[in-house]
Order: structure tokens, then sequence, then C-alpha cells
């Protein structure tokens, strides 16, 4: 690994020392460094073809997006090692990760999501493409009916949402940050929400943020009814009841498959009886 930060030091014109990588998901997979001032660093590394390729794609976006006022940790560097490895050196964001999201936490991600209002540029990864066809032929949706009878009821669940309640188009202008979780947020010492791990950056609707972070609280175990309803109404009021629930089907099904191919069939069976008992409470 410390040749890897010193190969990214040399490409990114840099002097890098290793610390430590990131343990659990704040910022998960990623390494901390430190400059030759010893000033903190986040490197992230990225070897698989498609995934590297993407990233480097969004390096734009996040430069445009963080200057509008995005409150995500900047990316510094991008590029590729000479084994084609992509790397993007961001900045350290000093703050404590989210262990759990509560009405005050949900609130503050509530403002932190409406400065990606408008900001997607038109060269972005489409997120709500990708979220359509995860609703209508994908093999992660494939991936979830296979898995268990469970997972057949949340598809056919969401398909019966979709077809009764929800929209066959999204917006697609916001900018999003496609993977978003509690992990992935960190709070400042001034309070403020801070958006890490962005490596999966695009353009689509805010919305799929909100029901992303809703779908998390459903399957966590801490307490979430206060949350649930502080990002279900911001949700519902961004672009209506329509895009709401369609992007909510679609973030459960695309995390679901995760869980399809990491978990146990105890595991999954569990989160698809959750993510039931969400669709029922959100319809």
């Amino acid at each position: 690994m410390r040749d890897a930060i010193e190969a990214v030091g040399t490409a990114a014109g840099i002097r890098l020392r290793l610390v430590r990588p990131f343990q659990g998901g704040e910022q998960g997979g990623a390494l901390l460094v430190e400059d030759a001032d010893g000033l903190p660093l986040v490197v992230t590394l990225q070897s698989e073809p498609w995934k590297s390729a993407r990233l480097l794609a969004a390096e734009p976006v996040m430069r445009d997006a963080v200057s509008r006022g995005w409150p995500a940790a900047a990316w510094l560097r991008t590029g590729r090692l000479p084994n084609g490895t992509a790397y993007v050196v961001q900045e350290f964001v000093d703050g404590e990760p989210l262990t759990t999201i509560d009405r005050s936490a949900a609130e503050a991600v509530v403002r932190a999501n409406r400065t990606q209002r408008g900001i997607g540029p038109d060269a972005a990864f489409d997120d709500s493409a990708q979220l359509l066809a995860v609703t209508r032929s994908h093999p992660w949706r494939s991936a979830v009916a296979d898995r268990s009878s469970a997972g057949r009821a949340v598809v056919d669940r969401g398909d019966q949402l979709i077809r009764t309640r929800g929209s066959e188009t999204l917006p697609s202008d916001d900018v999003v940050h496609g993977d978003l979780s509690a992990s992935n947020l960190l709070r400042d010492p001034t309070g403020r929400i801070r958006f890490v791990d962005t490596e999966t950056v695009g353009r689509g609707t805010r919305v799929r943020d909100l029901a992303d972070l809703l779908r998390q609280c459903a399957l966590a175990t801490w307490d979430s009814t206060e949350a649930e309803a502080v990002l279900a109404g911001e949700a519902r009021s961004i672009a209506g009841n329509g895009v709401f629930t369609t992007c909510l089907v679609a973030v459960s099904v695309n995390n679901l498959a995760w869980w399809a191919e990491h978990r146990t069939i105890e595991q999954f069976d569990d989160a698809c009886a959750r993510t039931l008992d969400l669709f029922d409470r959100s319809s």
C-alpha cells in the first residue's frame, strides 16, 4: 500500500506519506495520507476498469458541484497510475461520521441536500436513467427476485407501487451522491453535514439520495421514526409522490442486490421484510 501511495504522489506531483486506512464506512476504502507539510489528505484507489473510468469521469462534476456550494470533500488531484489504477486525492474533512440518523441529523442532511438542486452537468453520469432501468429490466432486479421468495415479493410490490403511484420519468438536473448512507456523511465542528465517498456522483434527482438514506433507516436497528418523516416529507416536496415512490423502489432493489450477493439468505430475507414494511409505510 505504501508503494501505491508513493506512486500516487509521483503521478500527482506531490509528496505523500501513508498514515493509515480508514476503518468501517468513514470514507470507506480510502487511505489517510499526509503531504510534505503534514497536511492530512485522503486517497482513493480504483483498479476495476469500469469503476476507474467512472471515477475519472466524475472529476469535473465534483469540481463544478463543490464550486457551487455542495458541501462535499473537494477533489484535488485525479489520474491513472502506470498499471491503470485510477486515483483521487481529496480534501480531508475534519468531522465525525454519523452513527445513527435521528431527527436532527435528518434535518441537517436535508439542508445539505438542498445545495444539490439544479447543478447537475449534462455530461455527468445519468443516475436517473440507471434508477429507471433497475425498475424495469436490469441484472440487479433479477438478482433480488431470484434470490428468494422474499426478494420476489419486494420486486413485485415495487412494481405495483410504481404502476399505481410512481412516475415513468425522473428529473435529472440535480447533482446526486449516488450511494448515500450514514457512513458517507460527516458532521464537521460547525455542525454542517459534509459528503464523502463521492466516487458515484452523477446527475439525477436529489430525491434519490434522500430515498437512499430513508432506506438505510428502515434497515437499521436504531429508532428512525422521526428521521424517516423528515426525509420522506422533504423528498415528496421536491418532485411529488410519484418521483419519490419510483426512487424509493429503485434504491431499495439496488441495495438488496448487494445483500443478495454478500449476505446469507436469512439476512437477505430479513432485509426484504424490512423493505416491504418501508414500502407499506411510504405508500
